[in-house]
This record gives C-alpha cells, structure tokens and sequence, in this order.
C-alpha cells in the first residue's frame, strides 16, 4: 500500500491487517497562523494551496470523495445529485438561521411543520 493513500485517509486498518505496525496520522487543514495563503476562498488544504491551477478539480474531487466513500459509510444516499445540491444549498447558507422549507424547496421536498426536529 503506498504511502500516500495513508496519508489521504483512504486507509483501513481492518482490511490490511496491519495492526500495531500502522499510525494514524489526524491532520487538519493549515491555520491563517501555520500559512499566509489561507483565504476564505481556497480554505487551508495544503493540496489546495499548492495547486492553484487544479484547485477546483481537487475540491471537486474532495467533495466526491466525501459522497462517495464517507457518507454512504454513515447512512443510505440514494440520489448522489440531490444530495450534492444539499451540501450547496446547505454551504451556501452557513451561518444563517436554519429554514428547512428554504432548504427543502429547491430540492423538490416538503417539511413537516408540525414536527420539529
């Protein structure tokens, strides 16, 4: 197994039987602090940062990475598109009081207003 698909997450333990010679490194995105490229609009990802010219691919590919593989571990997505448009929607919104119905709308859902969740 190489190197770098450890350090891009895409290791398991469980399906290498490597346990006791592996470690598992948690990295997080670079701070304003740790870089001086941070920006809102390219965030702290150092592939991200290194690569402007393919930025957009890498956050594509992030995204799709994150639908395909780590969602689909968590629960049953059914429709990929839709719930990429949620993400959106939902990023897009960020910081902003939640409104269901304006989330649900554009999506083609209903809320129930009786239940509140």
């Amino acid at each position: 197994m190489a190197l770098h698909r450890i350090a891009e997450g895409a290791f398991d333990a469980r399906r290498y039987r490597v346990h006791g010679r592996a470690a598992i490194l948690q990295l997080l995105p670079f701070s304003l602090e740790e870089s001086p490229r941070v920006t809102m609009l390219a965030g702290g990802f150092p592939e991200a940062l290194t690569l402007a010219k393919t930025r957009d691919l890498w956050f594509s590919s992030y995204v799709q990475t994150y639908l395909e593989r780590d969602i689909r571990l968590i629960t049953n997505v059914r429709d990929l598109a839709t719930f990429r448009r949620f993400l959106a929607l939902v990023a897009s919104r960020h910081g902003q009081l939640l409104n269901k119905t304006d989330l649900a709308a554009p999506l083609g859902f209903h809320t129930d207003r009786r239940r509140v969740a």
